[in-house]
C-alpha cells in the first residue's frame, strides 16, 4: 500500500496545485495516513494545520488570484534571505532530530566546564561581598573607637583630642556610608546578572 501510494505521489506535478482544492487534499491525505499503520510527527500535523489556515485566509482575502502566484515571490524572498541554497539545506538537515542528539551530547559534554565557570563566579561573587562586608565592620569600628576618643576628650576637657576623634568619626561614617552604598548598588548589578 505504501508503495502504492509513493508511486502516485512520485507522479504529482506541482503546477496540479492550481487546479485542486487544498481542503479536500488535506481531506484524503488524513484518511490515507489514518489507513496507514504509521504515526505522523506532530509538527507535520500542525504544519498542514497551518497551510490550510493560510490557504483560507488567503483565499478569503484575495478570491481571484492564486495562491501559489502569490505565495512564491514571498518564499523566493524569504530563502534569498536565508543566503545561499547550500546553507538553507545544511540548516534544515541540522534541524532533524538525530542532530539534536548530537546537539544534546555536545551540551552533555560541556556541562562540567559550564558548571566550574558557575562556580568560579559564584565564589568572586562571594569574596567580593565578603570585602565589602569586612570593610563596613573595619570602618564601624573605627567610628566606634572615634566616637569613644570623642567621648575621651570631652571628659579630659582636651580640645585636640576631642577634635582628632571627632574627624576620625566623621571620616569613618562618611567611608561607613559609601562603602555600604557600593555594597548595595553591586548587589543589585550581581542580582541582575544572574
Amino acid at each position: 500500500m505504501m508503495e502504492r501510494l509513493l508511486a502516485e505521489w512520485m507522479t504529482f506535478q506541482p503546477v496540479q496545485m492550481t487546479e485542486m482544492d487544498l481542503i479536500a487534499f488535506k481531506r484524503e491525505l488524513n484518511h490515507m495516513i489514518q489507513a496507514l499503520p504509521i504515526q505522523v510527527p506532530t509538527r507535520f500535523v500542525f504544519l498542514g494545520r497551518s497551510f490550510v489556515t493560510i490557504e483560507g485566509i488567503v483565499t478569503h482575502l484575495v478570491p481571484e488570484e492564486e495562491i501559489l502566484d502569490l505565495g512564491k515571490p514571498v518564499f523566493m524572498e524569504w530563502l534569498m534571505s536565508q543566503g545561499n541554497k547550500w546553507s538553507f539545506i545544511w540548516q534544515w538537515i541540522q534541524s532533524q532530530p538525530i542532530f539534536g542528539v548530537f546537539h544534546s551530547v555536545t551540551e552533555f559534554l560541556k556541562a562540567p566546564e559550564k558548571l566550574e565557570l558557575m562556580k568560579e563566579t559564584e565564589q568572586k561573587r562571594q569574596f567580593q561581598f565578603t570585602i565589602y562586608e569586612n570593610h563596613k565592620k573595619q570602618l564601624f569600628h573605627m567610628t566606634l573607637f572615634g566616637l569613644t576618643g570623642a567621648a575621651a576628650g570631652i571628659y579630659l576637657s582636651n580640645l585636640v583630642i576631642l577634635k582628632l576623634f571627632i574627624a576620625l568619626s566623621a571620616v569613618s561614617i562618611a567611608g561607613y556610608a559609601m562603602t555600604s552604598y557600593k555594597l548595595k548598588k553591586w548587589m543589585k548589578y550581581m542580582h541582575k546578572k544572574r
